[in-house]
C-alpha cells in the first residue's frame, strides 16, 4: 500500500520552465559566439600565409583540429576556451533542470495513479 503522495510545487516548476529556457537561449548565444569565432579563425588562417605550415593553404582537417581548437593567437585560444567552458557549464545546468523537471512529472503521474487507485478502492 503507498503512503500519502505529494504533488511537486508548481510554482518552482513554472520558475524551471524559464530557467530552462534561459539556459537554451544562453547555449544558443555562446554556440553562435563559438560559430563566429570558429568562422574568424578559419578566415585569418586561410587568408595568411604565416599560419600555413606549408606553401599551399593549409585542408580544412588542419585548420579544425589544430586553429580551430587551440586558435591561432593565445587571445583566440583563450576566447574559444572561454566560449566552450560556458556552454558546457550552461549545458550541465540546463541537463540538472531538464532531468529535476522530469522527476516532477514523474511525481504527477505516480500521484495520478495513487489517486485513481484510492477513488476505485472506495467503490
Amino acid at each position: 500500500k503507498m503512503s500519502n503522495i505529494d504533488l511537486p510545487d508548481f510554482d518552482e516548476m513554472v520558475d524551471m520552465t524559464d530557467q530552462i529556457g534561459s539556459l537554451k537561449r544562453e547555449v544558443a548565444m555562446f554556440e553562435a559566439s563559438l560559430d563566429a569565432k570558429i568562422a574568424e579563425v578559419t578566415r585569418v588562417v586561410t587568408m595568411n600565409k604565416e599560419y600555413w605550415p606549408t606553401p599551399k593553404v593549409p585542408a580544412m582537417n588542419y585548420i579544425k583540429t589544430v586553429y580551430h581548437v587551440e586558435g591561432h593567437t593565445d587571445v583566440a585560444k583563450k576566447e574559444l576556451a572561454m566560449l566552450r567552458t560556458n556552454i558546457f557549464d550552461k549545458q550541465g545546468a540546463l541537463k540538472t533542470l531538464e532531468l529535476k523537471f522530469q522527476v516532477y512529472r514523474s511525481m504527477i503521474d505516480v500521484w495520478k495513479a495513487d489517486q485513481y487507485n484510492k477513488n476505485q478502492s472506495n467503490y
